[in-house]
Order: C-alpha cells, then structure tokens, then sequence
C-alpha cells in the first residue's frame, strides 16, 4: 500500500503547474500539497503514507505519519474531503503533578485557538488539530495547509513548557491557601492506632500529617491532592477556610456524578 501511495505522490507532483482557480479538493490532491510543503521547508520527513477508502462509502482518508526531524517527533496527519486532523501523543512532563493535570489541560484548551490537549485512559497526553478545508484554488490550500502544520508544530514545542509553568502557579497558589488554613502534624505513638481515611495505612511514629482546622488529620501527600481539588475536610466536609467565628459554616459538596 505504501509504493503505490508514493507512486501517486510522485505522479501528483510532476503534473503540469495547476492553474490558480478554483478545483475540487480530493485526498491526493491533500498529499501533494503536503508533500510539496514538506520538501520547501526542509525540517520535516514524511515517513508512511497510505490511503484508506470506507468500503461502505467508498470516501477515501489519506495518513500521513510525518517526522519533525531535529527533535525526532511523530505526528500524524489525515486527510479527507472536509477536514485534516492532526494528532501526536506524548508522555506528560515529569514535573506535572496528577492533581494539577486536568486544571493544566483545561487552561492550555482555553487559550490555544487551534490546538487542543486531551488525556486518555493510560494517562498518555494527546495533541490535536481539526482543522476544516478551504475548498479554493490550489495556492490558497498550500497556503492554508503551511499555517496550519506549522501552529500545529509550534504548539508541539510550547505544550510542555506552558503545562510545567501552569502547574507551578497552581502549586504555589494551593500551597499557599491550604498551609494558611491548616497545620503540620507529625505522628508520635498516640496516633499509631488510627488509620489515614483517604489511604487506609495505619499512621507511623514520624509521619508527617496535616491537621485541619476541625482536628481531623491525614496523610499530608494524600490530603493535600484531595484539598488542591474541595478545601473541605474528607470526613466532617466542614471548609477549610472557615473562619474560627464561623466555625459551623460548611461548605457543601455537590457530587457531579
């Protein structure tokens, strides 16, 4: 499948220049405008390309795998009729702790205009681009096409640095509201008979502890995930940051599920 995709590629390419007028867009047409984009800019290689067509509708969806070769990173392009799609997957940065990653994605989703972060279940991060195509004269849809790849690479280089900073503004600002409103408590003999709620390990001399303003205390890695999400104590629900004068005041947490 893949040599007489290229064969249909080469042949694309060494058509007679198309005139600058209005034509019907196909997938091969898709491929030689990818390809020609590819060969100008010198920083990309496509390394698989194919073309699928749906036995019941006979629409025809050309994939492109394409390789930006000085950080070697894959991403995938299809093609139909109506839109090209663009998609890689990464492993999500080291420094991004899980309880700040759907927070991180959510902000990069609200401020990326063409780009747009998910998460699937193996908590691999996906990078994706729905673009929909401009059916007009072939130099608008190169055109099109080049600013289209090269957002799609920008935001392929900028995703981890914005997810890594975002994160860190989360973090400092939850430190800074959970530690004003609780304390630390570390685990003596009185306490090893007691069970951590959120982690069920029976508390150890030494453990360090955070103590909420009710008294109820946790394990500080596990309370201080759950507090990032509801500042309410995970056993009596009474807020965190209620105040010693409105200390019956609760916060209510509504279950969205």
């Amino acid at each position: 499948m893949m040599s007489s995709t290229r064969t249909l590629v080469t042949t694309a390419a060494t058509k007679p220049k198309e005139k600058n007028v209005n034509e019907g867009f196909t997938v091969h047409k898709g491929i030689s405008i990818i390809k020609s984009f590819v060969d100008e800019i010198g920083v990309l290689e496509i390394q698989d390309a194919c073309i699928d067509e749906d036995p019941i509708t006979n629409k025809q969806k050309a994939v492109l795998k394409i390789c930006l070769v000085e950080h070697d990173w894959l991403f995938v392009c299809t093609i139909d009729n109506e839109w090209i799609d663009l998609k890689a997957c990464f492993d999500p940065p080291n420094q991004l702790k899980p309880e700040f990653i759907y927070k991180c994605i959510n902000s990069w989703n609200e401020n990326r205009r063409f780009t747009r972060l998910t998460i699937d279940s193996e908590k691999d991060l996906w990078l994706r681009g729905d673009f929909p195509i401009s059916h007009g004269n072939t130099t608008y849809l190169k055109e099109s096409f080049r600013d289209i790849i090269c957002a799609f690479i920008a935001a392929m280089s900028e995703y981890q640095a914005y997810l890594v900073s975002e994160a860190g503004t989360y973090a400092k600002i939850a430190d800074i509201e959970i530690h004003k409103f609780t304390s630390i408590l570390e685990c003596d003999e009185s306490h090893t008979s007691e069970k951590c709620v959120l982690c069920f390990d029976k508390f150890q001399v030494g453990d360090k502890c955070i103590k909420l303003p009710c008294n109820h205390f946790f394990h500080r890695q596990e309370v201080e995930k759950y507090l990032y999400e509801t500042p309410n104590c995970p056993l009596c629900r009474r807020s965190i940051l209620t105040s010693s004068e409105n200390e019956n005041v609760t916060v209510e947490v509504t279950d969205s599920l």
